[in-house]
């Protein structure tokens, strides 16, 4: 990645942000990411990195790789966010293999549509101010009565938000996905779990329309904190699973 860094500014030059979507714990993707966002940060250019982080049967050498990884991006990119597949075994304990990685497409796909529709209407300089620090996410989809709460809840209690408190979050995107959308979708998804009286939050709410959605709502978390220096990968603490996101 080093020897292509001017065929990658050349990539880079005119776009007023990037995304690094990162598979952590091999040598290429966590290798070459940092530099990436090194060179979009020396070219002012936001960066936020969406990474993945190792199945424990993976192995612990793949495990260190990844944490080297991490720190090492975090040093450079303005924001990562962390999903931990062994989270996903918790949230879809009955899968297989292959649709636990389509789990973890799902997830990722979500987590940049929640950016992206929180940073459309903000300018570079608001992009910098807010996009800062360690991420996690979770999501919940429900239909029905109570559909709003639901959802909410189910986002707010996901496995893959373990390790941010949000009453400690420095920052909230949240995002709502709906065939429907009403500014009482907002009202209502703040209200609930009290996510509007969390003191230490700054919270960005975005709506996106999709069709397809039907009946269903779902609520998109995006929780970020300061980077620390040795930001740590998550280990499987086993408890109930949560009602499926999707």
């Amino acid at each position: 990645t080093e020897q292509s860094e001017s065929e990658i500014r050349t990539l880079l030059d005119g776009y007023d942000m990037v995304f690094l979507v990162v598979g952590l714990g091999g040598h290429t993707g966590t290798g070459s990411a940092p530099v990436v966002a090194h060179i979009a940060k020396e070219m002012g250019i936001p960066c936020v990195a969406v990474v993945t982080t190792p199945f424990v049967f993976e192995g612990i050498k793949r495990q260190q790789v990844a944490q080297d990884g991490l720190i090492t991006l975090s040093k450079e990119a303005n924001c990562v966010i962390n999903i931990d597949n062994n989270k996903l075994i918790e949230i879809y304990d009955t899968s297989s293999f292959e649709e636990l990685l389509q789990h973890s497409n799902d997830v990722l796909y979500y987590g940049i549509q929640n950016v992206i529709s929180t940073l459309t209407a903000m300018s570079v300089n608001g992009i910098h101010s807010i996009l800062t620090g360690n991420g996690r996410i979770g999501f919940g989809r429900a239909s029905g009565e109570n559909h709003v709460s639901k959802a909410t809840k189910v986002a707010i209690n996901s496995p893959l938000l373990d390790g941010i408190s949000l009453e400690n979050a420095q920052k909230l995107f949240v995002n709502i996905t709906t065939s429907t959308p009403t500014a009482m979708n907002l009202i209502n998804t703040s209200k609930a779990e009290d996510i509007i009286n969390l003191k230490n939050s700054n919270i960005f709410s975005s709506i996106t329309t999709d069709k397809t959605m039907g009946d269903d709502f779902m609520v998109t978390i995006v929780a970020t904190s300061p980077f620390d220096d040795t930001p740590q990968l998550f280990t499987i603490e086993p408890t109930s699973p949560q009602e499926n996101p999707t």
